[in-house]
């Protein structure tokens, strides 16, 4: 029996050799907690052994790791306690164990490790049942126990079982798959990295799998790689591919259906709203909760903490497969949706989805108004709806007022995007229309044909025919109208861009008083007053009040002369419009008022308590990697050169706008002249 005993050490596990540097994933805990027992469960590729390996090399207290994988279910047992026995047990105490198998021996080997603190990695448990894995945690008494597994449709079962609460690894964060794609050789931008951690959850494998196909097979184009996956035309099977879809192949029919409708909504919904979106393809409403349950069970469904569900992101692409392919009904289940999302339009991301829905099905008469509101130009997917806008306005047959709206949006989308080129063509576009359908315009209309004639005077630096179209524009507004008002602000922002400061700053003071005496309103009444407090007070009015403090502000900046607290009041107005991305740029500029008075703390407060936040919750991919740059300006500026470091080398790993790449190298220069500064060479 000696020999027999000897094997048991001979024979010892040992955690899997990581392929790959590791990459932590986002928000990872510890191995070991106070837990006793714990169960991480992921797909395939989630990386739950990687997580454990690495964690297990930096962990204080021995561990044992045990792979069921090549165990039939009823050897699991058995083995586990020969792979205790070989760590924990002296040769006498493995030779006195008795000849015993199974349950049996692991509670004999147990009963030798009282008092020895004891703790297992048992890989792959879904390969058990939930009656197997509870005995086995039964004859383990007193040694903690971290179970990973694929999800498995009795989870519920056995989680009730445990008295435990499953846990998932979360994937990696977009910095990491940034690394990733950049080491590839297969470089993205911040939306294309977002892009790409929708399509795979961030998880381990599909990211690194997918930075492959677009190195090999995509030129390298990372950007082109999503499209294709997305559209489910990718020319070469990904791991994802190969392990979801056996999952998927096994489902009941209302289980894929089910993962469908959530695929095609993109967005969580409630159980009702998925009812009914589910009754336009005939699907139940018991149908529909059988699929829910099948899909909650494999890990494919997700439910939020305020009671929407939605899919995994990694299953997303793949349940879109399943979607009923007949013209007809697909565009049927668009509209549908988009009746569903326009109930409730406030609740989080529905807006972007009910308004690229608008412009699948092609419902203009909706989405023209929308794309008629300044907010509308504060959203990331405003720029997606190009094509659409550009088929109104490039229809002859169209209504002229819907041409205008078209071709406005499209020019003031030019115009944040800079792109002077595509500004001149639809402003003279514009005034093309206007001069064939004079008639048919009003205030609005005559507004907003002078603002884009304007700025495209201030492109040419043109200000002598830049103030003709303000007069002759003006000449025909109410006298103390709202618009007259919005057309001074246009001239005065004409004006700055055409580098005028000091007549952009006089008209923007002018406006700034004009707008405070209308508004009822007092310096006194914005200083330290909350943003909800200045609501109260604004009782709904509508006011450009914002965007002329902060054009106040800027022109000051330009004239190096004092601007007060205006740029401050000008981020409660922003914040209070919602104007996001004017609140962020903004906020940037009084970020570098603070730093240059010194004011450190007020910089990172409004950095982290606000800005971050902000870029965060929009999804402002371009104004979240500026914010997060200009904050490693801010913490070199306090010392944490090694943070500050570290942040701006995350940052140059995306594929970034020439313009930004310069902007944040110039950002790296100074965090190492401020390094050098504080810790000068030797003499």
């Amino acid at each position: 029996m000696e020999d027999l005993h000897e094997q048991f050490v001979k024979e010892l596990q040992a955690f899997p050799v990581l392929a790959h540097d590791y990459l932590p994933q986002a928000d990872e805990p510890e191995l070991l907690t106070d837990d006793r027992v714990r169960l991480i469960t992921g797909f395939s590729g989630a990386g739950k052994t990687a997580w454990a390996a690495h964690a297990a090399q930096h962990c204080p207290e021995p561990l044992t790791y045990f792979d069921t994988a090549a165990l039939a279910a009823d050897a699991v047992a058995g083995g586990l306690a020969r792979e205790l026995a070989g760590r924990y047990l002296d040769a006498e105490q493995r030779t006195a164990l008795p000849h015993a198998s199974g349950l049996d021996l692991l509670r004999a080997v147990h009963q030798h490790l009282t008092g020895t603190p004891v703790a297992v990695v048992l890989d792959n448990v879904h390969r058990l049942s939930a009656a197997e894995l509870r005995q086995i945690t039964q004859a383990l008494p007193t040694a903690r126990l971290v179970l990973l597994g694929q999800p498995r449709p009795d989870q519920t079962t056995l989680t009730a079982y445990l008295s435990i609460t499953g846990e998932s690894p979360n994937g990696w964060n977009a910095d990491r798959v940034a690394q990733v794609l950049a080491d590839a050789g297969a470089p993205a931008d911040a939306a294309t990295v977002t892009r790409l951690m929708t399509l795979t959850g961030g998880l381990p494998l599909y990211v690194r799998n997918a930075a492959l196909l677009a190195k090999n097979h995509y030129a390298h184009n990372t950007a082109r790689m999503c499209q294709a996956l997305a559209d489910r035309q990718h020319i070469a099977p990904t791991a994802q591919d190969l392990i979801l879809e056996e999952i998927f192949e096994g489902l009941a029919p209302q289980a894929q259906t089910t993962a469908s409708l959530l695929a095609l909504a993109e967005v969580p919904l409630t159980e009702n709203e998925l009812s009914r979106l589910a009754r336009d393809v005939g699907l139940g409403p018991r149908d529909c909760a059988r699929g829910l349950r099948t899909l909650a069970g494999l890990g494919i469904l997700q439910r939020t903490g305020d009671g929407l569900t939605t899919l995994h992101d990694a299953t997303r692409a793949l349940s879109a497969d399943y979607t009923p392919h007949h013209t007809d009904t697909q565009h049927q289940l668009d509209l549908a949706l988009s009746g569903i999302l326009y109930d409730s339009l406030t609740t989080p991301g529905r807006l972007a989805r009910w308004a690229r829905l608008l412009a699948r099905t092609e419902q203009t008469d909706q989405l023209l108004p929308l794309a008629s509101h300044d907010y509308f130009f504060d959203q990331p997917f405003a720029v997606d709806l190009k094509p659409t806008l550009q088929m109104v306005a490039d229809d002859l047959t169209a209504r002229p007022i819907d041409r205008f709206d078209a071709l406005n949006a499209l020019a003031t989308l030019a115009l944040d995007a800079d792109d002077a080129a595509a500004h001149k063509q639809c402003t003279s576009e514009l005034t093309a229309l206007a001069d064939t359908h004079r008639e048919d315009w009003g205030i609005r209309e005559t507004v907003v044909l002078a603002g884009h004639q304007m700025h495209q005077y201030a492109y040419d630096c043109d200000t002598k025919a830049l103030n003709a179209a303000y007069l002759a524009a003006r000449a025909v507004l109410p006298k103390n109208s709202a618009a007259r008002r919005i057309l001074r602000y246009n001239q005065a922002k004409g004006l700055y861009e055409a580098k005028r400061y000091a007549q952009a700053d006089t008209i923007a003071l002018n406006l700034v008083e004009t707008y405070m005496a209308h508004l009822g309103l007092e310096a006194d009444d914005i200083v330290g007053a909350s943003v909800e407090q200045v609501a109260a007070r604004l009782s709904g009015a509508d006011t450009d009040l914002d965007d002329c403090l902060a054009l106040r502000a800027r022109s000051r900046r330009q004239l190096d002369q004092p601007f007060g607290l205006a740029a401050l009041h000008a981020l409660k107005f922003y914040q209070l419009a919602q104007a996001w991305r004017h609140f962020i740029i903004t906020g940037q500029d009084v970020v570098d008022d603070f730093v240059e008075l010194g004011d450190l703390r007020q910089a990172t407060e409004l950095l982290d308590g606000a800005l971050l936040p902000a870029a965060q919750r929009q999804a402002l991919a371009d104004l979240l990697l500026a914010v997060r740059a200009q904050r490693a300006v801010v913490l070199a500026h306090t010392g944490d050169f090694a943070t500050a470091h570290t942040e701006i080398d995350s940052l140059l790993r995306y594929q970034l706008p020439p313009r930004q790449r310069q902007e944040i190298n110039n950002q790296k220069d100074l965090i190492e002249q401020l390094a050098r500064i504080e810790r000068p060479g030797p003499r």
